[in-house]
């Protein structure tokens, strides 16, 4: 038993020494990274009434999906479009505040 029970401590250490490595790593190179990232602002999603974007999703097609609280956007690389509950039609969308998509 004390044999199994020092095994399991060695390697729960060597894995806390492992993970620290890892995350002083990790941060010292996150500088470097970072600076060579580049985002490109699309225009077709300038007019979105909100920029709090919840969820973002890229389906086998290549359409992306984005989740808010006024409903969700479908951008397909040209344009934005918006899909929200409708009183007219209550089985679609019964809430505007979108959390997650399925897959």
């Amino acid at each position: 038993m004390e044999n199994n029970q020092y095994s399991y401590i060695n390697r729960r250490f060597y894995a806390s020494i492992f993970c620290a490595l890892f995350s002083t790593l990790l941060f010292a190179f996150e500088g470097d990274i970072v600076s060579h990232l580049n985002f490109k602002k699309l225009p077709a999603l300038n007019n979105l009434p909100t920029d709090e974007i919840q969820k973002v999703y890229q389906d086998k097609d290549g359409f992306i999906w984005l989740a808010s609280r006024y409903g969700f956007y479908q951008y397909d690389g040209y344009e934005a479009t918006l899909y929200k509950s409708n009183l007219y039609a209550p089985g679609l969308l019964t809430n505007n505040n979108i959390l997650c998509f399925g897959g």
